[in-house]
């Protein structure tokens, strides 16, 4: 299986809002993010934009693991995810690169577990990780 990697960032979006928003492309040369969005501002608008973001200006470049959780939600480095099968049902783990592994997702089939948030929209739920 070829791995293309992904990445989502956390910046202010073009509707102002601070959000995790996926990266449809990288120019590594101008430094920036393109993405698309939805303008949920604007009632009955149901076009999709696209807009750009300086690398300056997001607070993290996260990187897709390249598994999916039980609903089918990708997961991405820093998300929480929580466990629902073994001895660690029930537990909220950090996922984390490790030496090139993704941890702990690696070791649980994805219908085990979860995504329940990330460091950045949910700083809340790290006191409960572990």
């Amino acid at each position: 299986m070829k791995l293309i990697p992904k990445f989502k960032f956390f910046a202010k979006a073009a509707d102002g809002e601070m959000r995790m928003i996926s990266a449809e492309s990288m120019d590594l040369k101008n430094g920036f993010f393109y993405y698309s969005y939805h303008d949920y501002t604007v009632e009955g608008d149901y076009g999709v934009y696209g807009d750009t973001i300086d690398f300056e200006n997001c607070v993290a470049m996260l990187q897709s693991t390249g598994w999916f959780d039980r609903n089918g939600k990708e997961v991405y480095e820093s998300d929480i995810v929580k466990i629902h099968s073994g001895k660690h049902s029930g537990k909220l783990l950090l996922v984390e690169f490790n030496h090139g592994i993704c941890e702990p997702v690696c070791y649980y089939t994805s219908d085990s577990f979860e995504v329940v948030g990330n460091i950045y929209e949910n700083p809340e739920l790290l006191e409960k990780v572990g």
